[in-house]
């Protein structure tokens, strides 16, 4: 192990705590590393999910539903709310917990200009900021995207249909999840430009994406996490049935650090596919194929070690009736190490919707994770359980009330090979509970 002074460790165990999203707000969970999210959305099957916040390749023809403010030729959505909420840990800490009331104040706007009956050009922003009464120095402000996207240009001629997206995300936060550390201001910026153009001919389905990312931080304790990424993506479906389409999907990605401190890498991967309808209310999708990930060596976390293994994919929807509605997935990705190459992901998120009356829904979700980052000077393997309860009861055609519990708990062995260097325990368990109103114009 090549020797790290004490100042720079102050700034590398800080980052440590940087990973993992977990945050109630939408988080990125998609990778430029062999083995990212499979998106069972996009046509032709789950081709390479290039999204920010798990944003599928989206976009409807004609004018979304829910702009329905017109001025001139163009459509508008707006609303806005106000959500107060408990926390019974917001430091994420597993001895000398801080507790909080939570006044979270947003706003929503969205923007559409039709060009032709079938395409137009979109723009849709969330503005959020999270208050703390007793902990100033927790007090935030988010700007990021709602809806599916948050720009763009979508295009159709004969078979094909093209899509330019940029998505982007800003957060002034201290806690941009928990493994973020106390008061420190953590600033990211993370935009994606996406290109996509997907042919239907029939029995033959094609497509073709292109994705750059680019990942900002401001502070000197997080500017070594600058990254920009690059990924390509290529699909081949048949539709065997009309039921069952089956495919293969194959792309290559890079990632590249400003710094250096984090080795750069160059990947592949390639995998089959399946979507498949089993019955009127039963329908899903599946993928298996191997990732493989070559790493530079260097880097301050003396981390050698590539990636080769399987990756994979399962989605399964059942609409029981109109009133309940359940889905299952289960898939296996890679996501960048923030003390290593690479962290080795498996999830699980089961989620229940049921419709008690026209204007009362109620949600639960489970999300499990387990992940294991690769051989470096700062390892760890956690799990992760969440479980969510919602609830929703629209009052009026425009106010909508929600109330949430949020219990999670982690479990981790995050150690450091070297005994000079002491990092806090990464093992905790917290509750949220939360009630907003929600005011669409």
């Amino acid at each position: 192990m090549s020797p790290i002074a004490p100042q720079a460790w102050h700034r590398l165990v800080i980052a440590a705590l940087l990973s993992f999203p977990l945050s109630t707000q939408a988080q990125y969970t998609g990778t430029a590393t062999a083995g990212g999210n499979w998106d069972t959305t996009r046509p032709g099957g789950p081709g390479y999910q290039n999204t920010v916040n798990n944003y599928a390749y989206g976009g409807a023809s004609g004018i979304p539903a829910s702009y329905d403010i017109k001025i001139g030729d163009v459509y508008l959505r707006a609303g806005a709310g106000l959500v107060f909420s408990y926390n019974d840990n917001i430091a994420y800490s597993s001895e000398d917990q801080q507790s909080d009331f939570i006044i979270s104040p947003n706003a929503r706007l969205g923007y559409y200009l039709p060009f032709t009956r079938e395409n137009g050009m979109q723009l849709s922003l969330d503005f959020g900021a999270q208050l703390y009464l007793n902990h100033d120095e927790f007090s935030n402000f988010t700007l990021f995207p709602n809806g599916d996207n948050a720009l763009e240009i979508y295009a159709e001629s004969d078979n094909w249909t093209y899509r330019l997206r940029d998505a982007f995300h800003f957060y002034s936060s201290p806690l941009v999840n928990y493994r973020s550390t106390g008061s420190d201001d953590v600033r990211q910026f993370m935009n994606a430009t996406i290109l996509t153009a997907d042919g239907d001919y029939d029995e033959l389905l094609m497509g073709a994406a292109y994705t750059h990312l680019i990942n900002k931080y401001w502070g000197n304790d997080y500017e070594y996490l600058d990254r920009q990424s690059d990924l390509f993506n290529a699909y081949f479906g048949v539709r065997v049935s009309s039921p069952l389409i089956l495919g293969v999907n194959a792309g290559i990605n890079y990632d590249y650090y400003e710094s250096g401190d984090l080795n750069d890498s160059f990947g592949v991967n390639g995998s089959i596919y399946s979507q498949f309808v089993l019955t009127r209310n039963i329908s899903g999708g599946a993928s298996v194929g191997w990732g493989w990930n070559r790493y530079e060596e260097g880097g301050l976390f003396d981390d050698r070690e590539d990636f080769s293994d399987v990756i994979f994919s399962f989605v399964l929807t059942h609409e029981v009736n109109k009133y309940f509605r359940h889905s299952l997935n289960v898939f296996k990705n890679l996501q960048p190490g923030v003390t290593s190459n690479y962290q080795d992901t498996i999830s699980l998120v089961y989620n229940i919707g049921w419709d008690l009356m026209r204007f009362w829904t109620v949600d639960l979700l489970y999300n499990f994770t387990y992940y294991d980052t690769s051989a470096s000077d700062v390892s760890e393997t956690a799990t992760l359980h969440r479980i969510t309860l919602g609830h929703s009861w629209q009052l009026t055609k425009s106010i909508n009330l929600t109330t949430q519990y949020t219990f999670q708990v982690k479990e981790s062995d995050l150690t450091v090979d070297d005994d000079e260097w002491d990092l806090r325990d990464q093992n905790f368990s917290q509750n949220v509970f939360s009630v907003g109103l929600q005011y669409l114009f």
